[in-house]
């Protein structure tokens, strides 16, 4: 089971995951809102926003993490969530732009922050449990 595991945990499957999931993030993001489910719940929207990127930000640190031997820390995690929420950013600025459907909306990159930042934290509190 342990081997399974660690080979789950290799960095070459922990990069493809990220960045399969990082283009995922893309692709839901792009696709016009009518092919959304509709939701009518306030601000369901924002938590959709913020649990994807705390998805996207777990994902990139365990991926570090494992690459560089069981290490990373808080400096490089938040230069990681710095990155993490250029993304957000220019997700929502190709939106406005260059989309007939869709809208940027600076609300969207602050739950994107909000969530990839209590990816961080959490992260950093619970690192150790990934080392085998």
């Amino acid at each position: 089971m342990m081997k399974r595991i660690n080979r789950l945990l290799g960095s070459n499957t922990l990069l493809f995951l990220a960045i399969a999931y990082s283009s995922l993030i893309c692709v839901l993001f792009f696709i016009p809102g009518s092919g959304l489910p509709s939701v009518k719940i306030v601000g369901a929207d924002k938590l959709v926003h913020g649990m994807m990127f705390f998805g996207l930000m777990i994902l990139w640190q365990l991926y570090i993490f494992r690459r560089e031997g069981n290490q990373l820390d808080l400096r490089r995690s938040l230069l990681l969530l710095g990155i993490v929420v250029l993304f957000g950013i220019l997700i929502e600025v190709i939106q406005e732009l260059m989309t007939a459907t869709r809208t940027g909306d600076v609300m969207d990159i602050v739950a994107d922050f909000v969530g990839a930042l209590i990816a961080v934290i959490l992260f950093q509190k619970i690192k150790t449990v990934f080392v085998v």
